[in-house]
């Protein structure tokens, strides 16, 4: 009796594809039909599934220190928040990556021209590309609150305005729970101020430096690109602090 193409019960175990060879089969027709089959098989198959990516971890949880800054609609106990960018960076100020979003009004909101003429951001700007602020100050919020959770560092230059800003915006677009105050930031404006020796031309009295003017203190050269863009700021904030460190000054 002939044996079938995979034998009858009683037959010999069957090779494994890879090692039949034609003297397995009754004939060459059978091993033809056979190879055509196994091929087609072949080819459908799907290939195995890729590995995951390894899922990254939150900026927030691996940096040495964050910096952030705002651009706002004023400087009003009623302006908010227009523009807010946050800056992860390394023990040795190394960026590791940014925040930055325009956000948009809340109702019944206009952009003072004064702060319009320093930051050049337009409510129509606004309107065609702002996120929805009240989602995302959550989301900074929550950087926020976990780098003060591992004992991180939160700088900006001129804490108190940016920190009442951000309280401000929180408030006119309802969300709840803001709880960063300055006392969970570190500020190189008044940090710096003993420091660096400037005196106001108008009382004589020490000033605070600008942004601009402590970098310069610390570095040696003038800060590029353009300042009074929240991303901007926060880089040339983050090498102030980096060098401040440095000097021991902090």
């Amino acid at each position: 009796m002939e044996r079938g193409l995979f034998g009858p019960p009683s037959a010999p175990p069957v090779p494994p594809p890879d090692r039949r060879k034609l003297s397995d089969f009754a004939d060459p027709y059978q091993a033809f039909y056979w190879l055509g089959y196994f091929v087609k098989n072949l080819s459908i198959r799907e290939a195995p599934p890729e590995p995951p990516e390894p899922r990254k971890q939150p900026l927030c949880d691996t940096a040495e220190f964050c910096v952030f800054d705002t651009e706002t609609s004023g400087l009003s106990a009623k302006d908010v928040a227009i523009q807010c960018a946050v800056g992860f960076f390394s023990a040795d100020g190394k960026p590791m990556g940014f925040y930055d979003r325009l956000w948009k009004l809340p109702k019944g909101t206009r952009i003072n021209y004064g702060s319009y003429k320093i930051h050049g951001i337009s409510e129509k700007k606004l309107e065609e590309d702002g996120y929805d602020a009240a989602l995302e100050i959550r989301s900074v919020l929550k950087m926020f609150q976990r780098m003060r959770e591992r004992g991180k560092r939160i700088v900006a230059h001129n804490a108190s305005f940016d920190c009442r800003m951000l309280a401000q915006t929180a408030r006119q677009h309802g969300v709840d729970g803001w709880d960063i105050t300055t006392a969970d930031m570190f500020c190189t404006m008044q940090n710096s101020k003993p420091r660096c020796g400037l005196v106001s031309e108008k009382t004589g009295r020490p000033k605070a430096p600008s942004n601009a003017e402590l970098y310069k203190i610390l570095t040696g050269t003038a800060p590029s690109g353009a300042l009074h863009d929240a991303l901007v700021d926060i880089k040339v904030t983050g090498r102030s602090f980096v060098e401040g460190q440095k000097r021991g000054w902090w």
